[in-house]
């Protein structure tokens, strides 16, 4: 006998201490979860109702190659070969317990590089950039809630620039197009429809092209 108890009594509280050890193991998981599926933010009803992110559209200012993003847990994103104004990129991002991601790493090479066996990346030449930007904490309330009211999807855009990456923003939304299938169709399942992105912030907006020529500049 321990402590003045008996062996039953001993081993019942022992059983016990070990079932509050593993609640409190559980929860501590399930927090954790939590937070991975929007990106790791502790604060996750911030976007909570909002479907996660949609498109990830990436550019460059001047020409960079063999590129590779990374989210914050490591796991490359996207490994274009070549980057710029004209030779952009564009992505469905993955949801799921990778969600938003708190930041995004961008870096870029010269030399002779090659592919990673398998993909993921690139090996070989010098890397001569190499950024980590915030990006889930920047994404305005206003936006999260503008998606929950009216729908829409958030697009996150990418520029890389000699000395940085630049974070935009904006929500895609289709709508029926207007004056060609919205005045005159009959029943709204027959409307022809486009793609319209609103709610444009962060550092810059890129430039509208219509056949090749620049109709709006951006910023």
């Amino acid at each position: 006998m321990k402590d003045g108890l008996l062996p039953s009594q001993a081993m019942t509280r022992m059983l016990l201490g070990i079932l509050a050890s593993l609640t409190l193991l559980f929860a501590c998981k399930a927090m954790a979860g939590a937070d991975a599926a929007q990106g790791g933010n502790s604060d996750t009803d911030r976007f909570r109702g909002t479907g996660g992110m949609g498109d990830l559209v990436m550019d460059a200012l001047s020409l960079k190659q063999g590129v590779t993003f990374y989210d914050d847990r490591g796991y490359v994103i996207d490994a274009p070969s070549s980057l710029s104004l004209k030779n952009g990129g564009q992505l469905a991002y993955p949801g799921g317990e990778r969600g938003l991601p708190k930041t995004i790493r961008a870096t870029w090479r010269v030399g002779e590089f090659r592919q990673k066996p398998g993909g993921g990346g690139w090996n070989g030449g010098t890397i001569i950039g190499d950024y980590t930007i915030p990006v889930a904490e920047r994404i305005p309330d206003e936006i999260l809630n503008y998606i929950r009211e009216n729908g829409g999807v958030l697009r996150i855009k990418l520029r890389l620039k000699d000395n940085g990456i630049l974070l935009g923003w904006d929500v895609q939304r289709r709508v029926p197009i207007p004056d060609v299938g919205y005045k005159h169709c009959k029943d709204p399942r027959d409307c022809i429809y486009g793609q319209a992105y609103e709610m444009a912030g962060g550092d810059f907006r890129e430039a509208k092209i219509v056949n090749g020529k620049v109709v709006d500049p951006g910023w």
